[in-house]
């Protein structure tokens, strides 16, 4: 009932989006909602345009500071966006205008995100770029090595990972 209108619904929420977005904050009651009422319609993505679609309307959400977007939220988003990558067929050409936006998106974000589960996401969502995108591999695993966290302490870094991370970064550059 609902999959063959996901592409109209979709349409329409962009351009609301789009009107919106200098007036309504991601802090506020409805901003959360906009995000809510994108998060349930991604489970019904079924092809490349709507997927593509929903990344350019998550892009200038995510990279917003944490002061007008909640780090919490923008963790959401992230899990939205790795969820929709396989959708995105133009992601495995590294020439690509989207591969370039969403590699850009997802690096930006290494700086800003700063919790454990934000961090956690954030490479999930980078691995599964690499998966579509092999020649993303070898960072992909770097990335995961720097932001590692111990299986033997709770909320402690996995400080033997990182700094294996670290000196195959100094050797290799």
């Amino acid at each position: 009932v609902f999959k063959p209108h996901v592409e109209l619904l979709l349409t329409n929420f962009a351009t609301l989006m789009e009107r919106t977005k200098g007036t309504i904050s991601m802090t506020d009651h409805i901003g959360r909602r906009q995000i809510t009422i994108l998060s349930a319609l991604a489970p019904y993505m079924a092809d490349s345009k709507q997927a593509v679609l929903l990344l350019n309307l998550f892009s200038p959400v995510l990279r917003k500071p944490s002061k007008s977007v909640p780090e919490k939220v923008k963790v959401d988003m992230v899990n939205i966006v790795k969820n929709l990558l396989p959708l995105v067929s133009d992601l495995s050409d590294s020439t690509s205008v989207v591969f370039t936006k969403t590699y850009s998106l997802l690096s930006s974000l290494f700086q800003s995100l700063r919790s454990r589960p934000a961090r956690i996401a954030l490479v999930a969502c980078f691995r599964k770029l690499a998966e579509i995108n092999m020649s993303l591999l070898p960072l992909a695993d770097l990335l995961a090595d720097l932001n590692a966290y111990s299986t033997k302490r709770m909320e402690e870094p996995d400080f033997e990972k990182r700094i294996s991370a670290f000196i195959l970064l100094n050797e290799e550059k």
